[in-house]
């Protein structure tokens, strides 16, 4: 999804994707960072003709398909609030699969254990009102084909009305729940766990407008309603929709605020330099005092990070820190907390694990959560699994210098890993576990002791490669974002 808005500095035209943090104005060299992103923020979709252009078009058309008699008594603008929420959906099923046998048995076929993880990205848009129907149910593709402009209130504009939302915030987050796993069907498995975790999921208000048309056509007085972006006609609205209509529509004259994205300047807090303009990251490392900065509440907060070592063999200018989120989980069932990850994946079953550890204390309730941004989403559930399955012991810069270490970008807040955290626990777990997999029903997930850790990667040709663990990465797999681009 594209958002345009005019640069605060000199007015200029910004285009951006809705997934930056950071914008650059082309035309005065200002950089800015977005606040409000963590509201449910209003943008509104312009329609394609302006008012004397609409009627002209409208009026040639009833002539064409009515006859000259036909006659477009009024035309009225509305917009429409809409529901848009976007992010990721990672669906875990356990349970049991059909196979049929290659070979003749007196069995034929029979059923075993299995487990399958679902992935698709949210993007689903649904009416904010009740009461009437303008005939689109979704927006569909028209939010990411189109540019949204930020709506920050609404005016009282002649010919022009705005429909009140009178939708909850928790009716938005049921809807969204019982479409969530369209897409995402199990095949043949019959599920015994079923596991559905929305990731990064963001919630906003998107006016779509609409053209009323009222008409005569062969002495009959109708209401018509039309999409204001292809203008094709949707509907006829009766008696008793045109009465809901009117109850929805805003009382002229009342301007109401809504939560809106603004911006500020791009700067350290500390030493006033600007900060490394990457558009989509969230934590900004200053490369003058080397801080890390977090925007939240309309001001920047220290971030506190570590960057580990790198082998004395291995010059730093050749490797790239990557952003992983440390995150401790606790789990409390009905029978108590679980003492130790063991309790949960077994000994025996370990997919992702190098050796196996023999003492339980070794074996932590702690994960290794990407920070950064990876293409495919069964890579990023791999390499989380993978780095918290074979846990290790690092040494860390003292002094961080960051002018001279290139860092990967953090895209994931410390909330979206830990939903994403329960997702990888689920990667660890056989698919045969089934006391695991009952323990796992109705239990509560707690975290603490959140760390933004840097690990050390060297490029090797495909491979981006951790010199102390040989732990390697596709590089095809990750997105290595290029300072200077708004989209």
């Amino acid at each position: 999804m594209q958002i345009q808005v005019n640069c605060p500095q000199c007015g200029g035209k910004i285009d951006f994707d809705e997934k930056s943090f950071v914008i650059r104005c082309d035309f005065c060299g200002s950089t800015l960072h977005l606040v409000g992103k963590d509201q449910i923020c209003h943008f509104r979709l312009k329609p394609k003709w302006n008012r004397k252009e609409a009627a002209f078009y409208f009026s040639r058309l009833l002539a064409r398909k009515f006859g000259k008699s036909a006659e477009l008594l009024n035309l009225k603008l509305i917009y429409a609030p809409y529901w848009r929420i976007h992010g990721m959906v990672f669906r875990w099923v356990f349970g049991k699969k059909l196979v049929r046998s290659s070979v003749s048995t007196p069995f034929g076929t029979y059923r075993e254990d299995t487990k399958k993880l679902l992935t698709k990205l949210l993007d689903l848009s649904f009416p904010a009102f009740e009461g009437v129907s303008l005939g689109l149910q979704s927006l569909g593709v028209r939010t990411s084909a189109l540019p949204l402009f930020i709506f920050g209130n609404i005016p009282a504009i002649p010919g022009t009305a705005f429909l009140s939302i009178n939708t909850s915030f928790d009716y938005a987050i049921k809807y969204m729940r019982a479409f969530v796993n369209v897409g995402l069907e199990t095949g043949e498995i019959q599920p015994e766990l079923d596991d559905t975790q929305e990731i990064g999921e963001q919630y906003s208000i998107v006016y779509f407008p609409f053209w009323l048309l009222r008409v005569k056509t062969r002495e009959k007085k109708e209401i018509l309603v039309t999409e204001a972006i292809s203008n094709s006609t949707i509907k006829r609205l009766d008696k008793k929709e045109i009465t809901s209509l009117k109850e929805l529509i805003l009382k002229p004259g009342g301007n109401i605020s809504l939560p809106t994205l603004r911006f500020i300047p791009f700067k350290c807090p500390e030493c006033g330099w600007e900060l490394p303009f990457h558009p989509y990251n969230s934590v900004h490392i200053c490369e003058t005092c080397s801080r890390g900065w977090f925007e939240y509440g309309g001001k920047f907060h220290r971030v506190p990070y570590k960057a580990v070592e790198v082998p004395r063999k291995v010059p730093e200018d050749q490797v790239i820190f990557l952003p992983f989120w440390k995150i401790k989980m606790s789990i409390r069932t009905s029978t108590g907390y679980v003492k130790s990850i063991y309790e949960i994946t077994g000994r025996g079953y370990q997919p992702y694990r190098k050796k196996l550890l023999v003492d339980e204390q070794e074996e932590p309730m702690n994960f290794m959560i990407p920070a950064f941004k990876i293409r495919n989403s069964n890579a990023f559930n791999k390499i989380a699994a993978s780095l918290t399955a074979n846990p290790s012991k690092y040494h860390y810069i003292d002094n961080v210098n960051a002018k001279k270490l290139r860092f990967g970008g953090v895209n994931l807040s410390f909330s979206e890993a830990e939903e994403m955290s329960r997702v990888v626990l689920l990667s660890l777990i056989p698919p045969f576990a089934r006391k695991s997999v009952e323990k796992l029903k109705g239990a509560v997930f707690e975290f603490s002791g959140h760390e933004l850790l840097y690990l050390p990667f060297k490029e090797e040709r495909l491979f981006l490669r951790d010199p102390q663990t040989g732990f390697a990465i596709q590089k095809g797999t990750v997105y290595l974002e290029e300072p200077g681009h708004n989209s």
